[in-house]
């Protein structure tokens, strides 16, 4: 398991070929029915970047944990274990599960926050008629 974080673990199943890029997809037109059509036939991770609307690095992951060797690698047990012997090991970290607390600058989750009057929630890809029931709020 060489990964801290969510990158590490993309670039993990990449090796494995279990990660395509798409760019360019239309966020609102062609993203879901994109996942969709690749779960259905039990594809890869996909992880849409350069969505049109939006500038590169607005990225948006799906299909993360749609086959068991990618959820094997999410969750850190053994490759070789069956579905119910992955499962009960899964069960047994859950139990031993350690907290981190984020009390720095340093931790990669903390490289992009926004404050005060920069958080727009709009930048980000989402539905046209999310804007109007957020103002109705």
């Amino acid at each position: 398991m060489g990964y801290n974080d969510l990158r590490g673990w993309l670039q993990e199943i990449e090796k494995m070929g279990e990660l395509k890029h798409i760019t360019g997809a239309h966020w609102d037109k062609e993203l879901g029915a994109i996942s969709e059509i690749m779960a259905e036939g039990n594809g890869p991770a996909l992880l849409f970047d350069k969505m049109q609307g939006y500038p590169a690095g607005y990225r948006v992951l799906s299909n993360a944990f749609q086959r068991l060797a990618r959820t094997r690698i999410g969750s850190g047990v053994p490759k070789e274990l069956s579905k119910v012997e992955m499962v009960n090991a899964f069960r047994k970290r859950l139990k031993n599960i350690k907290r981190y607390h984020c009390r720095g600058k340093e931790w990669p989750i903390m490289q992009n926050v926004l404050t005060g009057k920069d958080i727009d929630l709009f930048k980000f890809p989402h539905r046209s008629g999310m804007k109007k029931m957020v103002e109705d709020i």
